[in-house]
C-alpha cells in the first residue's frame, strides 16, 4: 500500500497487520474468490479526492507518477523475493471529485479512456482485466454531476474488452 501525495507511505506485512492498520479497502474481497495455489500480492496506490482532469493526467499528474512509482517498487520488491510479477488485473475506484463540476465531468469519458490505456500499456498487458467500481449514484449536493461520471464509467466498461462495471453504491 502506498498513499499520500508524496508517496512515502509504504506498508508491507501480513493481511492481518494491514487490515488492522486500516490500509486495505474493497480489494480484499477479491482475495476470497481466488482459487490459485500461487501466491497473490495486491499492489495498491490510493489517495482520495483526485481528479482524472488534473492529478491523474499522464502528462505529469502526481497521481499518475505515483502509480508508476508504486508499480516499479512492487516489481522490484517482488523480484527481490524471487517472484516473477505478473499483473492480473486493475480495480479502479475513483470519480467523485470529477463529479463536482461540469468541466471535469464532461471530460471524464476521454480522461478515463486515456488513463486506462496508459495503465494497461505500463503494465505491459493491453488486455489486463479492469473492474470499474462505479461511484455512488445517490444525489449529493457536493457532486451534482454524478450521473455524467457514472454514465461515462458504464459506457467505457460496455465498450472495452476485458472491462466490467460494478455498482459500488
Amino acid at each position: 500500500y502506498r498513499g499520500g501525495k508524496d508517496g512515502t507511505t509504504f506498508v508491507a506485512g501480513s493481511m492481518d497487520e494491514m487490515v488492522v492498520g486500516n490500509k486495505i479497502g474493497p480489494e480484499v474481497g477479491f482475495i476470497d474468490n481466488f482459487t490459485s495455489t500461487n501466491k497473490i500480492a495486491i499492489v495498491k496506490w490510493a489517495f482520495g479526492g483526485t481528479s482524472l482532469n488534473s492529478e491523474w493526467l499522464t502528462s505529469g499528474g502526481w497521481a499518475w507518477e505515483g502509480f508508476k512509482d508504486t508499480i516499479d517498487d512492487a516489481r522490484s520488491q517482488l523480484l527481490g523475493l524471487n517472484y516473477d510479477p505478473n499483473f492480473k488485473g486493475i480495480i479502479w475506484f475513483q470519480g467523485e471529485s470529477d463529479s463536482e463540476n461540469s468541466t471535469r465531468a464532461n471530460a471524464y469519458a476521454q480522461n478515463l479512456s486515456s488513463l486506462m490505456g496508459a495503465m494497461r500499456t505500463y503494465l505491459s498487458n493491453v488486455n489486463i482485466p479492469l473492474v470499474i467500481a462505479g461511484i455512488d449514484s445517490s444525489d449529493h449536493p457536493s457532486y451534482p454531476y454524478t450521473t455524467t461520471v457514472r454514465d461515462a464509467q458504464i459506457a467505457f466498461a460496455n465498450t472495452q474488452d476485458h472491462t466490467a462495471f460494478v455498482d459500488a453504491s
